[in-house]
């Protein structure tokens, strides 16, 4: 769940799963599951950058490689580190420029913090469909992709945490709290 859960006294909670039901039980099965026809996943940790979460170790190096010479030849937005020190934020210029692109809550018609399937993040963003779209011709790898998918589905944030937000805009890997 990406969000709180609580009970009240007397209340029970049970998991369905997202597509079940909400007022009724779900309908048995007679088959396996398809998870059961196969080995266990092989558990692998994510990508540098994503734990804790940081936009200087996960995104802008998708950002170097796939587009930053471009943008700066065609004079396009700005997708560079820039002058992060200067900045009152510490943002690097690249997320400042993204921000149209990428974050679910400029939508004039949000009104709650909700996520729902398929308005949430990279499926929503205005980003994934001008990438999944022909943008001048650029092909991400698949781990490129995951990274910028990754960064949108959660909810687009520089820093990983407040603490230690100069290392983290320096490109540190800081200790997870």
């Amino acid at each position: 769940m990406r969000s709180d859960t609580y009970l009240h006294a007397g209340e029970m909670l049970t998991c369905q799963g997202c597509h079940n039901p909400a007022y009724r039980a779900a309908a048995s099965k007679k088959a396996n599951p398809m998870a059961f026809k196969r080995p266990p996943s092989e558990i692998c940790p994510e990508v540098e950058g994503s734990h804790p979460f940081s936009f200087p170790l996960l995104v802008q190096p998708v950002l170097d490689r796939n587009c930053v010479a471009c943008h700066m030849k065609k004079r396009a937005l700005d997708l560079t580190r820039g002058d992060w020190e200067k900045s009152k934020t510490g943002w690097y210029n690249s997320y400042e420029s993204l921000q149209n692109f990428a974050f679910f809550y400029d939508d004039p018609a949000f009104t709650t913090p909700r996520t729902i399937p398929g308005e949430f993040g990279a499926r929503a963003s205005k980003l994934m469909k001008i990438l999944d779209g022909n943008h001048y011709g650029l092909k991400l790898s698949p781990r490129d992709r995951h990274r910028l998918t990754l960064w949108l589905d959660c909810n687009s944030d520089f820093f990983g945490n407040f603490k230690q937000t100069k290392e983290q805009s320096k490109g540190e890997n800081i200790p997870v709290p």
